[in-house]
């Protein structure tokens, strides 16, 4: 079968779904993002209009939108092995644009990606009404209020960032913040403003998030959850590990392949 290798990336948002790097012609359709898991309550509305309150192990695709209520949280994945998830803070709105390539487009909140092995050649994006911030496997943190986005990058992969003009389009060349570093735009039609270290406190708060979901996976993985999209889930039909078209291997709940190194992070209020 001849495998297609060209995907189109729409300048939008914060991005993921991970299949491997080799691909079949899979439409976005056939791929999903799965609850891993859920603290108070979070509601969706899928892109035929369905709402619902979400559970641990629910499936979401693209066009879906995602309300994180007060006091409440939400990790999600976006692979069967658990080692590319985002965490939705309380009070965050987002819409998922697209699942592979990742592209969340946030209206408004706290958005961490703990990104370990997406594809290869393949990007996560977050879009606001203020910045686009784009990666290639990173672990950082988007915030966005009252109008203004700060975005914190917490490992060794470069974040860029992009202001966006009034017409809603990206404007001048991105801005890029490496290991330790955070910057900010400040509204519409600014340009994000240069690199900042950041301070201990946002450090020690990044490493404390990192341990937070890994710990929450291994929770889950106690329970004897086993990712969905991992079992053929909905509209992943016979996915395994390496994306579509590749047959799951009989690996057990307990293998988890994330590397240990120095995590992500932001200004996260409750790990």
């Amino acid at each position: 079968m001849k495998l297609n290798r060209t995907f189109v990336t729409v300048i939008a948002i914060f991005s993921l779904a991970l299949c491997g790097p080799l691909l079949t012609a899979f439409a976005e359709e056939d791929f999903t993002v799965e609850v891993m898991s859920l603290e108070g309550t979070v509601s969706s509305t899928s892109a035929e209009g369905v709402q619902r309150n979400l559970s641990e192990g629910d499936i979401l695709s693209a066009g879906a939108t995602v309300e994180v209520k007060d006091m409440s949280r939400i990790d999600i994945a976006f692979d069967e092995e658990w080692n590319n998830v985002t965490r939705l803070d309380e009070n965050t709105f987002v819409r998922i644009e697209s699942v592979y390539p990742g592209h969340l487009v946030a209206k408004e909140g706290d958005i961490y990606a703990k990104l370990s092995k997406l594809p290869k050649d393949s990007e996560f994006r977050v879009e606001t009404p203020t910045a686009i911030a784009t990666v290639r496997g990173t672990e950082y943190q988007t915030v966005i209020r009252d109008g203004e986005t700060k975005v914190f990058n917490f490992s060794d992969s470069p974040v860029e960032i992009s202001g966006i003009d009034e017409s809603g389009q990206p404007q001048g060349e991105p801005v890029v913040i490496n290991n330790s570093e955070t910057t900010q735009v400040s509204g519409r039609g600014e340009r994000p403003r240069v690199p900042q270290r950041m301070n201990e406190f946002q450090r020690d708060q990044g490493r404390r998030l990192h341990q937070a979901i890994e710990g929450r996976v291994r929770e889950m993985v106690s329970k004897g959850r086993v990712g969905k999209m991992r079992e053929g889930g909905p509209g992943r039909p016979g996915q395994g590990p390496g994306g579509p078209g590749k047959k799951t291997q009989n690996q057990g709940p307990g293998r988890r392949n994330g590397p240990q190194g120095p995590g992500p992070g932001g200004p996260p209020r409750r790990p």
